[in-house]
């Protein structure tokens, strides 16, 4: 059985391959734009609409507090598999998988907290470190010339 220190240095080092990043950004880009669908509807809280006592009124803000907990969990858990998944591509590029990956966040996130003209451009930039996972070749044949067949 591996030490936990084993496993988060495997975990540190994993590695996929295009094919399999390109699901991982289809996937995450399916799940975002279902998790933006939701946001309507569930800032509306059509939820207390239906309720007819106070106990009803109750159980649908109750409903409502816990579908916002589901919604919070799973975007909070695919940003994280998405950076995840990053990481170990970044990996396999033959770059710092890790501290790119989040840096890449980090870039994509800021204009929600300072936003600005400056901003602005730091998505795009973070786009750009995403493209460069998609587009590199991995590093064990990025020095390997192609055999003629």
């Amino acid at each position: 059985m591996d030490s936990l220190g084993q496993i988060a240095k495997n975990v540190f080092k994993r590695r996929i391959q295009r094919k399999a990043y390109v699901f991982s950004l289809i996937i995450f880009a399916g799940s975002l734009t279902l998790l933006s669908f939701l946001s309507p509807y569930l800032d509306k809280n059509l939820f207390r609409a239906y309720a007819q006592s106070d106990i009803a009124a109750f159980f649908s803000v109750f409903v409502y507090l816990l579908c916002i907990m589901l919604w919070s969990l799973c975007w909070i858990g695919l940003t994280l598999w998405f950076v995840a998944r990053t990481a170990f591509r970044l990996n396999d590029v033959g770059t710092p998988g890790w501290p790119l990956a989040l840096a890449l966040y980090a870039l994509s996130v800021v204009n929600n907290y300072h936003p600005g003209p400056v901003e602005r451009w730091l998505i795009a930039i973070s786009l750009l470190g995403v493209l460069c996972a998609l587009a590199l070749p991995s590093k064990d044949r990025a020095g390997k010339p192609e055999l003629a067949g």
